[in-house]
This record gives structure tokens, C-alpha cells and sequence, in this order.
């Protein structure tokens, strides 16, 4: 999609030479110049790896700076809300991975909201998204102390992995065997 993709890939790593900060200053860099074009930002959001430590805190102002930018558009297109859906559900992770547990509770239940009504519009399509998501609620929710609301999330995520895998045991199953 971008020239730099390469580059993008290669600098939102957590590895390489302590004495090298140049590829991250130059990330940095790039993210605060191209703050108002969502495509350089979806590029980066997509590069950086999900588990990180050097990267968390810019992982995090990232996806929360690209969801600020796509939601001002208020997207229509269902691939571009379950787009904002999975930035959502990537940006509880990430939170919850600084110990921003209560923040990281409001990111999933908006992820919820947006892949539920997704799921009821195209089941077959956003079914798993929801599922995946329900499945990160309860987890914020145990995180916080919600011991009911976590069992009623699950619970809803188990039913629908397991109607998924009815349909696709190949697909759907290791899914449904993680949340059981």
C-alpha cells in the first residue's frame, strides 16, 4: 500500500541495538507529521506487533489517535466499521497490556457495541469478530473485578464459537477450545 512499508515493519520492532533509536524517532517522527492522513496511520497500527514493550505506549496513542480520525468520518462502509471495530478491540489490548485496566474495559465495550450490531446486520461475516470480542470483555471485566458481568460475556462468546464451529469445526474450534 505505501512505499515505507517495509520501513514501518522494520521500525516498530522491539528488537535490535539499544544504541539505534533512530528508527523509532524517525516512526515518531512520521506519526506526528501525518496525524491528519488515517492511511499512514492504519499502515503503522498495522506494523506494530502485538505484544511489545518498548512500543506499548506509542502502540496505544496510535490506534487511539487512528480510531479519533476514522470516527470523525463516521464511517458507513461495513468493512470500514468493522475496521474501527477490530481498532477497538486492538486498543483494549494494548491498554490493558499498560494496566489501564479500566480504560481498556471502555475500548471493548465499544468494540462490542460496533461488531454486535455488525453481527446482527451479517452474521456470517462478523459472528467471529463478535465472539473474539465478547471473549476480551469478559477478560477486562474479570480484570476489573466484574465476576457476573465476565461469566455473562463469555457465556455469549462460548455460544456463539460454538454455533461458528457447528459450521466450520476447522476454523471455529480451537477458538471455542481457548474460551473453554
Amino acid at each position: 500500500l505505501f512505499p515505507y512499508t517495509t520501513l514501518f515493519r522494520s521500525s516498530a520492532q522491539d528488537f535490535g541495538p539499544a544504541e539505534e533509536s533512530w528508527p523509532l524517532e524517525w516512526l515518531q517522527g512520521l506519526i506526528a507529521h501525518e496525524q491528519s492522513d488515517p492511511w499512514v496511520l492504519m499502515e503503522i497500527e498495522n506494523a506494530l506487533p502485538d505484544n511489545t514493550l518498548v512500543l506499548r505506549k506509542l502502540a496505544v496513542e496510535v490506534t487511539r489517535s487512528l480510531i479519533d480520525r476514522l470516527v470523525q468520518n463516521v464511517p458507513t462502509a461495513l468493512d470500514m466499521k468493522s475496521y474501527v471495530g477490530r481498532l477497538w478491540n486492538n486498543l483494549s489490548i494494548r491498554q490493558s497490556r499498560m494496566g489501564l485496566r479500566a480504560e481498556g474495559l471502555i475500548s471493548i465495550v465499544e468494540a462490542v457495541r460496533i461488531r454486535r450490531a455488525l453481527a446482527e446486520a451479517n452474521p456470517d461475516a462478523f459472528l467471529a469478530d463478535l465472539a473474539a470480542s465478547l471473549n476480551n470483555q469478559a477478560n477486562r471485566q474479570s480484570a476489573m473485578g466484574l465476576r457476573g458481568e465476565a461469566l455473562v460475556s463469555i457465556v455469549e462468546a462460548v455460544r456463539h464459537y460454538r454455533a461458528l464451529a457447528d459450521v466450520d469445526p476447522d476454523a471455529f474450534l480451537p477458538d471455542l477450545i481457548i474460551v473453554l
